[in-house]
This record gives structure tokens, C-alpha cells and sequence, in this order.
């Protein structure tokens, strides 16, 4: 009799969870298959263009484009003040705001 009680137990517990999400999603979505990039952070360059490639191999449905002109990009990748791990706003802001990538500012003394 305790089995069934017990087994009755787990299974309501079960059945009655709550669902869980293995990440929560954050931001607007990207209003267009292309992000284009300008990297201020020189030093860097190599790196985020070997990202991009790697990222647009995967043919998720968005895909990175470097532009050479600043004010051409929707995103600006630059360093971030010292002691800063590096930030970046995860979805599309809008229009009006323009999406920073800030890299760590120790990555640029190599």
C-alpha cells in the first residue's frame, strides 16, 4: 500500500511541474536575415571577423556582415572601460538605439 502511495506521489508531482526553460529569451528579434558590424576595436579585428565566419557557417537564418564605414553598421564592436569582461545588449534595441559589443579592455594589451 505505501508503494502505491508513494508512486501516486511522484507521479503527481510530475504531472503537475511546472515547465522550464533552458534559457530565458531576451530582446526584440532582429528585424532581417544580415547584422552589419563595424569593429573599432582594432586589435580585435581578426578575431570578431573569425567569429563571424564561424557564426555565418552555420547558416542560422541571420548572418554577419563587417562594413569598413561606422556609419553604415547597425552594430559597433569597440573595448570597454578597464576592468570591464566584456558586455553586449542581446537583441534588437530599435532603431533609435544603436547595439554596442564591448570587448574586454584587457584583451587589447596582449
Amino acid at each position: 500500500m505505501r508503494i502505491w502511495v508513494v508512486s501516486l506521489a511522484v507521479l503527481g508531482a510530475l504531472l503537475l511541474a511546472a515547465p522550464a526553460n533552458a534559457y530565458d529569451e531576451a530582446g526584440r528579434p532582429w528585424p532581417g536575415p544580415r547584422i552589419v558590424y563595424f569593429v573599432d576595436a582594432r586589435e580585435q579585428a581578426k578575431e570578431v571577423e573569425a567569429g563571424a565566419r564561424q557564426w555565418n557557417k552555420l547558416r542560422l537564418g541571420v548572418r554577419f556582415s563587417r562594413t569598413m564605414s561606422p556609419s553604415k553598421a547597425q552594430v559597433r564592436i569597440r573595448y570597454g572601460s578597464r576592468g570591464c569582461g566584456g558586455a553586449a545588449i542581446v537583441g534588437y534595441p530599435g532603431r533609435r538605439s544603436s547595439p554596442k559589443c564591448a570587448l574586454a579592455a584587457a584583451a587589447a594589451t596582449r
